[in-house]
């Protein structure tokens, strides 16, 4: 408590000596593209804040005007910053696009095509559905061959225990994490739904159309969301990559022009990875952390800022201005 209230304290001391100005300055070339994911109904206040500070002090641009630009070698705005919002849940549609519509700030929301299809809820969704739901008070699991005891106590603990779950599994092989979540709903004692809740809904193609009038950008993010590096099979690899373009573009009738990495680490993103997002006909492609952009040559491996809203409003202001990357890890 000490510590972070002594962090804060820095961070309000930085801004009022008028830190935040020189940072900007010293990072006005430098690329933002900001990664949200989820929007609940009490975020609105922080997310119309976010955007009134984007609004005023950088230059939002459009993921197609940002190829267009790189494309043409043209020179980007100072402060150059672009919103991106990954998996595509409805909650976009409802709480976050009316507040960025406001500010004339655009958006490329990127798709998992399975979901979109109700094909699939994502896996990070069902982990934090069950521990949710979960009827238990405690229970234990083994993970990478250590056994471990879950606080399932009350919701709060519910939910840091599934996070910390959920950020657990991409760490382990393919078949280590088929393996738990296989094993999830008897250890916690739950019935998965075959559908996502309607607290986990993604967007329809008849809500991506809607967006799509009013200019919303839409990017592809694979049709299950497997981490591309733990793909062998290059067909596999391949179709998860060209098919999930394919899809939206079917459905809108409009080019696909880029491509989120799930889970987007460094070491999820291998050669392989890159060179399918190529071969299908993406023109760039994005990261899941990393901070600012301060050269585009590999437009296919672009970092992005993490962003959310348990972000104070002074760490905001600040990795946005390039003080700090936050997270580097993200779904």
């Amino acid at each position: 408590m000490i510590a972070r209230t002594l962090r804060n304290g820095a961070r309000l001391a930085f801004h009022r000596l008028g830190g935040l100005r020189v940072l900007r300055w010293r990072n006005r070339r430098g690329l933002r593209i900001l990664m949200y994911h989820r929007f609940a109904v009490a975020d609105a206040p922080a997310l119309e804040r976010q955007c009134a500070h984007i609004r005023r002090y950088y230059s939002p641009l459009s993921m197609p005007r940002l190829v267009e630009m790189l494309r043409a070698d043209e020179p980007l705005p100072d402060n150059a910053a672009v919103v991106t919002v990954d998996d595509g849940h409805r909650d976009f549609l409802l709480n976050a696009w009316p507040v960025l519509r406001r500010y004339e700030i655009p958006a490329t929301v990127y798709l998992i095509s399975g979901f979109v299809d109700g094909e699939l809820w994502p896996w990070f969704d069902r982990v934090m559905w069950m521990f949710a739901n979960t009827p238990l008070r405690s229970a234990e699991i083994t993970v990478a061959g250590k056994r471990m005891a879950l606080d399932l106590a009350d919701s709060g603990a519910r939910g840091s225990t599934g996070e910390r779950i959920a950020n657990l599994l991409p760490d382990l092989s393919s078949a280590e994490q088929a393996e738990i979540l296989a094993e999830l709903p008897e250890r916690l004692n739950v019935t998965v739904p075959a559908q996502a809740p309607p607290e986990y809904a993604s967007l329809t193609w008849d809500d991506a159309r809607a967006l799509a009038r009013e200019q919303v950008d839409f990017g592809g993010h694979t049709v299950t969301h497997p981490i591309l590096s733990r793909i062998s099979d290059e067909r596999q690899l391949a179709w998860e990559v060209s098919h999930s373009k394919e899809r939206i573009e079917q459905e809108l009738g409009r080019e696909v022009v880029s491509f989120c990495y799930p889970n987007g680490r460094p070491r999820d993103v291998d050669d392989a990875g890159v060179e399918a997002v190529k071969r299908a006909g993406y023109r760039v492609a994005v990261l899941a952390g990393g901070g600012l952009n301060h050269s585009c040559r590999d437009r296919f491996r672009l970092r992005r800022v993490p962003c959310g809203f348990e972000l104070s409003d002074p760490y905001f202001r600040q990795i946005m201005a390039g003080f700090r990357s936050g997270k580097d890890d993200a779904q």
